[in-house]
């Protein structure tokens, strides 16, 4: 993004500070504004990835969330089934 600035110093500045004074102050004054241009850029990117994690943390923690109900509902047939089992094999034993 080069966008020229115009800056006009008044006559009796450039007069005290002559030409390359006065050429030098408007180039400084210029990197100046570039380099806030560019600091505004580069916030504005951070803030951009700042709410992208955001969104992505908040994301992971749903499916994380999904994840362990899915681990336990799993879990409660799997101990049902083995508590079935259990209980069939007792049941057959003591009818012998």
């Amino acid at each position: 993004m080069n966008l020229a600035t115009i800056i006009v110093l008044p006559k009796t500045l450039q007069e005290k500070l002559g030409e390359d004074g006065s050429n030098d102050l408007v180039s400084l004054l210029n990197k100046i504004t570039e380099s806030s241009r560019l600091e505004q850029k580069v916030l504005a990117d951070i803030d951009r990835l700042d709410k992208k994690i955001t969104e992505e943390a908040a994301n992971l923690k749903i499916e994380i969330g999904n994840l362990r109900a899915d681990l336990i509902r799993w879990m409660f047939v799997f101990w049902a089934t083995q508590f079935a089992a259990i209980v069939s094999i007792i049941v057959m034993l003591l009818k012998r």
